[in-house]
């Protein structure tokens, strides 16, 4: 173990035939940590996002999830504690998804996409990660596992372009070379089998998190200050330039984020609500069945100018859909593509009380109900439809005009 270093409208867009990708890591700041992103060209590591977190020690390893469009990380909370945080790169908020395991921490990670599996190595005595645990990735369960005795140690998980579970370790001598391809790593019977790759010659000590960069067909290594990168058969690391005064622990291959913007108008509501009252906007990427992202933004004006960042690996046709709780939901086609986009202006049709779906003669009930109510206050809000801070015949009025309105 090393130590704890630093109405549907159709949207048409030219799609991209690959989403763009490349090397990302997390480097400490000054207030918690960053997610940095690096220039395998000039070597430079630049902010994306802070993460926060100034209460983790250190970061071993990071990964990302190609099925659910996330950053997997492993944190650090004290010499034989850690635990698995899912970073969303939407908004870049962590999440804990698997604590410390029974006898002990975790150190290296890896997504296999080829299997959906989470690979990670763990230890119970401190210096030593040597047990390899796989787990499913929807829903984090127990697949598979080894445990070896010994000196083996799993600082760093990592793949290469045959899809071989790697491991790396700079500072434990377990045979000819620290970098090893675990042969059965995915198997529940048998044996696992270490292989060496290359030899010590070429390591320097500082050698963290490595990262297979499928483009380049090429394995990088963080040695803290700079990346650096194999040959193709593992004997030589040929370094970068300096990542520019970032500390980098640990790396990643993932996606380039795009940004999409356009202006939600809810329908029917002033153009500034009353004091102290808001609206929700929540919204969803949805491919079939599945949601690939999501969010909400908060609003006290019927304009929303709405700005987000979405993972490049979101691909094809997709349902972008938005719903502001007493309006009827919106949908629009969208075909995502590789770079930003706008999609324009999008009108939310005011009001839906009961959040039923339709405008209909329950929610003219509903506001007659509330009739007289002041927000904010007791009742029902949504009621409000018009946010003027009061149910008055306005509101009435309002959904009379839009009875029969149905979620898209």
């Amino acid at each position: 173990m090393k130590g704890q270093a630093l109405a549907l409208a159709a949207l048409t867009l030219v799609s991209a035939t690959a989403h763009a990708a490349g090397l990302f890591g997390i480097a400490p700041g000054f207030s918690g940590y960053n997610l940095v992103k690096i220039n395998t060209t000039t070597g430079a590591a630049t902010i994306v996002a802070p993460l926060g977190m100034d209460s983790v020690l250190g970061f071993n390893a990071l990964t990302y999830d190609s099925k659910h469009h996330r950053f997997i990380a492993v944190a650090n909370m004290g010499p034989l504690s850690s635990y698995l945080i899912a970073i969303d790169p939407i908004y870049y908020g962590a999440t804990s998804i698997l604590t410390s395991p029974q006898l002990g921490y975790y150190e290296g990670i890896e997504y296999l996409p080829w299997v959906e599996r989470l690979a990670t190595s763990a230890g119970s005595t401190p210096n030593y990660s040597n047990y390899l645990w796989i787990w499913d990735i929807d829903n984090l369960w127990f697949a598979s596992g080894w445990i070896w005795g010994g000196n083996i140690d799993m600082d760093t998980l990592f793949t290469d372009g045959q899809n071989n579970v790697c491991h790396l370790d700079v500072n434990n001598v377990f045979d000819t070379s620290p970098r090893h391809i675990i042969n059965n790593a995915l198997g529940q019977t048998g044996t696992a089998t270490f292989s060496p790759v290359g030899d010590w010659s070429i390591y320097n000590g500082n050698e963290y998190d490595a990262a297979y960069h499928p483009v380049q067909n090429r394995v990088y290594v963080t040695r803290v200050t700079n990346a650096a990168y194999y040959n193709a058969a593992g004997t030589t690391l040929t370094n970068l330039p300096s990542y520019g005064g970032y500390q980098v622990t640990c790396l990643a291959y993932a996606p380039e984020f795009h940004n999409v913007y356009g202006t939600l108008i809810l329908d029917d509501t002033l153009g500034t609500f009353a004091n102290g009252l808001t609206r929700t906007v929540n919204w969803a990427i949805k491919q079939g069945t599945t949601t690939v992202a999501s969010g909400s933004t908060t609003t006290a004006s019927s304009t929303v100018n709405f700005s987000v960042n979405i993972p490049d690996d979101i691909l094809g046709y997709s349902i972008w859909e938005w719903d502001a709780g007493s309006h009827v939901k919106e949908k629009l086609i969208v075909v995502m593509p590789g770079t930003s986009f706008g999609f324009g202006t999008v009108h939310l049709t005011n009001v839906d009380a009961d959040h039923s779906g339709e405008v209909d003669a329950i929610d003219i009930d509903n506001v007659i109900a509330n009739f007289g109510n002041v927000y904010p206050g007791p009742g029902n809000v949504d009621a409000d439809v018009d946010v003027s801070g009061e149910v008055d015949a306005v509101d009435i009025d309002i959904v009379i005009a839009n009875f029969g309105a149905i979620d898209d």
